[in-house]
């Protein structure tokens, strides 16, 4: 199995910097539709990110439970990227 990174630079994928994690996402499941999944949680994560850099009013608290969660996503999609890397 070819890894997604391969496909998408064999596709000339033109990298641009981008701390929209949903919009990586999308770009992912072009090549592996099984991303799809990553979808509700790459706009959570994309939030967290413009609510601190661009914060609307006071500071935004999250529990430990929905950071552990969050984390444990993260690391179901980098072992993904890994798998399917190999």
């Amino acid at each position: 199995m070819r890894s997604i990174g391969s496909e998408m630079f064999q596709t000339l994928w033109k990298l641009e910097k981008t701390h929209d994690i949903e919009k990586l996402i999308t770009e992912a499941t072009k090549y592996r539709p099984a991303f799809r999944k990553y979808l509700d949680f790459a706009r959570r994560v994309t939030a967290y990110y413009i609510e601190d850099q661009y914060p609307p009013g006071p500071p935004i608290e999250y529990s430990k439970k929905e950071i552990k969660q969050s984390l444990e996503t993260v690391e179901k999609i980098i072992e993904e990227i890994k798998v399917d890397s190999e």
